[in-house]
């Protein structure tokens, strides 16, 4: 087997010339890396961005359920607050009570979106701290209409019941007035985003209607604009 030994290099111009083909394929080398690198990184920003996108639209069409059932309600709480002062009895209908999603957001604090530019990432950030606000006032209204959910197997309300329901309305429309205005507030924070919710589907529609009709409330208008 022959054995081929490297040549010598005959001056300066040689060794400089194997020189910079070395580095050169070395710099081509390391830039195709980089290059696939850049070109995966951009992919995977993108396809978190458009999965956050996607979660914020459908968080606003549940802000807009959210809205509009909270204005309904705040007729069963006239409804029930007249029971308590002498009024007809009043049962409690089932409520939507819409839940907002955090999935796409909490699964996204990776590097994907440490890449996201600072400005855009600031205005995601700021939307879903309002959004989790939203639903700590939405579970606090849950909380408050499962108790009063009791309140269907009794026939009559005594004196200090009917007095401690009509603490709870007072309560209860406080926090509805207060729902109504942040999911204002969420959709305003949105708006840097040019992002807007879906129209309602009629489900939510029908489902909304018999919820205002139940509390005496006019019918909600759907085709109005998002506060």
């Amino acid at each position: 087997m022959d054995i081929h030994k490297p040549k010598p290099w005959h001056g300066w111009r040689e060794f400089l010339k194997e020189y910079a083909i070395i580095v050169v394929g070395v710099l081509t080398a390391l830039g195709a890396e980089q290059t696939v690198e850049w070109l995966h990184h951009g992919a995977e920003l993108k396809e978190t961005r458009a999965a956050i996108r996607a979660e914020i639209v459908d968080n606003l069409t549940t802000a807009q359920v959210l809205r509009i059932e909270n204005h309904c309600l705040l007729g069963v709480t006239g409804k029930i607050a007249a029971w308590a002062q002498g009024g007809p009895r009043y049962t409690l209908a089932p409520t939507i009570s819409p839940q907002f999603s955090f999935t796409i957001w909490d699964a996204s604090q990776t590097s994907a979106l440490s890449r996201m530019p600072l400005k855009e990432k600031y205005a995601d950030a700021q939307f879903y701290a309002g959004l989790r606000n939203a639903q700590s006032l939405a579970d606090v209204t849950r909380g408050q209409f499962i108790r009063l959910a009791r309140l269907n197997g009794v026939r009559s309300l005594g004196a200090a019941r009917a007095s401690e329901v009509l603490e709870d309305m007072a309560e209860m429309r406080a926090v509805l007035f207060g729902s109504i205005s942040y999911v204002g507030h969420l959709q305003q924070r949105a708006a840097p985003l040019g992002l807007r919710p879906q129209p309602l589907t009629g489900f939510a529609r029908e489902r909304l209607s018999a919820e205002c009709a139940a509390g005496g409330m006019p019918a909600p208008d759907f085709d109005k604009p998002p506060l």
